[in-house]
């Protein structure tokens, strides 16, 4: 078994995912060498005699427990030197293997000495049954509670997700494995050993009920009924019971919040031709690390269609993720049974998830993308086909959707259902959900022939732009791909640190590794240039965003990007004309974002026109808040409307929304604006309006933006009015004008 073992380790340590040695190579080889020490110590339990001297008895169990955690062992050694974080490792080790043989490999010597009369066969399957059990228990747990994080005997943590960049071993973990180390040892002294058995037995009683009764009480699980308590605010409408903090900060806010819910419920019916049978349970936190706490998902936004429930952080409305979560719930209208998704059965089981399906139909009901993008999915899966890393259909179906960067996988998933839609109807997608994606069944043809028709749909819609915008994005690592995830999240938490701490030692330190850690990624490269640019050392800087200039490497908003930092160095040494000159050549060189030629915009009109109370506000690192900075510039130029323009966008809330539209109708009209930041100031006026229960002026904005050459502005401006003729103005006290 130990020869067994190791063969699997070093399999194991080889394979993608699992060959940074940290959580996840950790947590499967847990599993595996639990299973294998409670069945080879159930064998050896058997014809263990009653040993007189029970301290020596127990620790002779975990030491001959801990034997099999050693092949796990074997190849972290092998590789140590490169290991991404042996702190981190070794946490995982003794938190996940070291811990789970000790507890498996003592629970099954006590079961074995229990058995010894019984038949070999009748062990066998009893060990069956309680290995079944414990999955089950783990199984049940994720299924049945809101949270997607789960303690186990056998795999000791599963988080529910692998998208947060920084996966720590949690503290109720430590708790988790004392309590399962002492009901093994207290059941094994209670076997094995003589006297004291009402102090072995109160302990063995008093860790179980603490290990299976009060799981809330230690953080180990939490109810619907026990988060509601926590968060303290609970509001219902037709459609969902919201459960969400009750704070003064977010009193005012619910009802729209709520509101906005009902608004994108609909749209989502419609786009699926599906009816919510059962309210959705909304669990609206306050905070990623809140909602971690509870969930276990803390940057992430999660969805269990089989409980009816979604699970959102607080964003500015209107919140760009909340379609998205809703639709998979009303998906799960017409997915299986069991799980509400869409799956492939298995001897008659929902098992094999189609995570294509799964996402793409949430991208396709919440088309196009959460309005945060400058493209349609068509145009971004367009763009990474010409890239060559568009993921094959059949990859997409399964793990494969993870290995490639998410914003690819994603928008492929959603552009293939929207194929499917305009092509075959609503009824074959939906069919298609049902039955896990059985392409024949539905449509009578296979996987590749209808690849091929997709891809001829795409090529269509090809956006020329996106593909030199979104190169580095849709280039870069999925999730599954990228080694040393875990590592990398911690040298970024220790960058921010430092350069919170003003330790700049530790601030190069950090990026310095960041670099060599993510060396295709520039976003490091140019925060060690502004570092160096930002001491005066000039020519340092220089040297990094030479490199980052080469085009051979880098798309044009990487080159634009170190363009900026090049005219912000310009700037700080006094040459407004090289500054100028700079900041013109990265807008005109090539495609942008709409957000990178906004902020190039408002710099080169800073630049052009002199105006270094403007530029500070982006170039001016010190202590004082962009707020602070932002007011200091309007008491020298109240009348500028670049800045009045940042002045309210910076500034849109509920309160304030009526000042916000009347600024942005006057900028609008002034026509000083460029047309990036009249696109924006458009949107901006749009959303303003509405908060402020003016449904003519929603209009007036929509219409102008439906003037603008772009797809998105069109999607946008086609959802405000939609949003009208849902007519939701609870949060107008007044009434809407």
């Amino acid at each position: 078994m130990i020869v067994v073992l190791l063969f699997i380790a070093v399999l194991t340590s080889r394979a993608p995912v699992f060959n940074d040695f940290s959580y996840t190579y950790c947590a499967i080889m847990g599993l595996i060498a639990s299973v294998a020490a409670f069945c080879q110590c159930t064998r050896f339990g058997r014809y263990l005699t009653k040993l007189r001297r029970t301290n020596v008895t127990l620790s002779t169990a975990m030491v001959l427990s801990g034997i099999f955690c050693i092949p796990a062992s074997v190849p972290i050694l092998l590789f140590f030197p490169s290991l991404c974080s042996w702190s981190q490792t070794l946490l995982f080790f003794v938190a996940l293997p070291l811990a789970g043989v000790t507890v498996c490999g003592t629970l099954g010597l006590s079961l074995g000495k229990l058995t010894r009369q019984w038949k070999g066969w009748q062990v066998c399957c009893l060990v069956v049954l309680l290995l079944a059990g414990l999955v089950v228990v783990g199984g049940w747990e994720f299924y049945s509670r809101p949270h997607v994080y789960v303690y186990n005997v056998l795999c000791g943590y599963f988080p529910g997700n692998l998208y947060d960049l920084i996966l720590k071993v949690p503290t109720p973990l430590w708790t988790v494995r004392v309590l399962q180390l002492l009901v093994a040892s207290s059941l094994f002294l209670l076997i094995f050993g003589r006297g004291k058995r009402v102090a072995q037995s109160a302990l063995l009683l008093a860790s179980f009920v603490l290990l299976v009764f009060c799981r809330e009480k230690i953080g180990l699980s939490y109810s619907k009924d026990d988060i509601a308590s926590a968060l303290g605010g609970r509001y219902e409408s037709e459609h969902f019971d919201f459960i969400y903090p009750a704070s003064a900060a977010f009193a005012p806010h619910i009802e729209l919040i709520v509101a906005d819910a009902e608004f994108r419920l609909q749209q989502v019916e419609r786009r699926l031709d599906t009816q919510l049978t059962k309210k959705i349970t909304a669990y609206y936190f306050e905070s990623p690390e809140q909602k971690a706490k509870y969930i276990g998902a803390k940057n992430v936004y999660m969805a269990k269609p089989w409980r009816h429930e979604i699970y959102l952080h607080h964003l500015s409305f209107p919140h760009p993720v909340l379609r998205h979560e809703i639709a998979h719930v009303v998906a799960g209208e017409f997915g299986d049974p069991i799980f509400h998704t869409s799956s492939k059965k298995i001897l008659g089981l929902p098992v094999l998830q189609n995570v294509a399906l799964l996402e793409g139909i949430a991208v396709f009901a919440d088309w196009p993308d959460k309005f945060t993008s400058d493209f349609t999915p068509h145009e971004v899966t367009a763009a990474s086909n010409a890239l060559g890393v568009r993921q094959p259909l059949a990859s997409l179906e399964g793990v494969g959707f993870f290995s490639s960067s998410s914003h690819n996988s994603y928008m492929a998933a959603g552009s293939f259902v929207d194929f499917v839609n305009r092509q075959y109807g609503i009824g074959v997608v939906k069919e298609l959900f049902a039955s896990g994606g059985d392409m024949k069944g539905a449509l009578g043809l296979s996987v590749g022939a209808l690849e091929e028709q997709w891809v001829a749909f795409i090529q269509q819609r090809a956006n020329e732009s996106a593909k030199e915008v979104l190169q580095q994005q849709l280039r870069r690592p999925g999730v599954f791909a990228q080694k040393c995830r875990n590592a990398t999240g911690r040298k970024i938490e220790d960058w921010k640190a430092a350069v919170r701490q003003h330790d700049d030692d530790d601030t190069l330190g950090a990026l310095e590794e960041l670099c060599s850690a993510q060396p295709n990624a520039a976003y490091w490269q140019r925060e060690k240039a502004e570092y160096y640019m930002d001491r005066g050392n000039f020519a340092a800087s220089a040297l990094v965003l030479a490199s980052l200039k080469d085009r051979q490497k880098w798309a044009w908003p990487q080159v634009a990007l170190a363009m900026e930092l090049q005219a912000k160095s310009f700037w700080l040494q006094g040459k407004w004309d090289d500054a100028v000159h700079v900041i013109q050549e990265a807008r005109l060189g090539g495609a942008l974002s709409s957000s990178q030629r906004r902020m190039l915009d408002v710099i080169g009109y800073g630049l052009e026109n002199k105006k270094p109370s403007l530029l500070k506000l982006f170039w001016d690192d010190g202590e004082l808040p962009f707020q602070v900075k932002l007011i200091a510039a309007l008491l020298i130029d109240p009348e500028d409307d670049i800045l009045r323009y940042l002045a309210a966008r910076n500034n849109l809330h509920l309160e304030t929304a009526e000042s916000v539209k009347i600024v942005m109708e006057q900028l609008v009209e002034s026509g000083s604006l460029p047309n990036s930041i009249y696109r924006e100031a458009l949107l901006l006026g749009a959303k303003a309006s509405f908060l402020s229960c003016a449904p003519t002026r929603v209009r007036y904005f929509t219409k102008k933006l439906m003037a603008q050459e772009d797809k998105m502005s069109h999607h946008i401006a086609a959802d405000w009015n939609d949003r009208l003729t849902f007519s939701s103005f609870i949060h107008c006290r007044a009434g809407a004008d």
